[in-house]
Formats: C-alpha cells, sequence, structure tokens
C-alpha cells in the first residue's frame, strides 16, 4: 500500500477513536507519549511525525490501527 495511504488512514482512524489502545500506541511511538488531551494542533504533530517516520515505523502503526 501506498505510504500517503497509511498515514491518511491513521489519521482518520485516531481522529475517530482518540482514546482507543491502538491510538495511544501510535502517539507514544510517532511523539513519545499520549497526551492527556487531543486537539487539533497534536493531530497535526502526529501528520507530521508520520511523515518524517521512517516507512517501517509507519507501516507498523498502520498495522496497528488494522
Amino acid at each position: 500500500m501506498d505510504r500517503g495511504m497509511m498515514i491518511e488512514q491513521i489519521m482518520d482512524f485516531v481522529e475517530q477513536h482518540r482514546e482507543s489502545h491502538a491510538s495511544r500506541n501510535v502517539f507514544r511511538r510517532i511523539l513519545g507519549t499520549y497526551p492527556e488531551k487531543v486537539d487539533r494542533g497534536l493531530l497535526s504533530d502526529l501528520q507530521k511525525g508520520l511523515e518524517d517516520a521512517e516507512p517501517d515505523v509507519v507501516e507498523a502503526c498502520y498495522y496497528i490501527i488494522k
């Protein structure tokens, strides 16, 4: 699957399921922590982190949410 599509699906999942175990794992893997409150700025940071991440990290996050 295309990297951009994976990032888009990860972001869609995290936005819809902010408190899920999978979303928490994605935040921890990309940002190093799970914040108390998820807002637009933090989602933007997550997307930038995913775009800057190594391909295998993006793929791992994709399979976490699937």
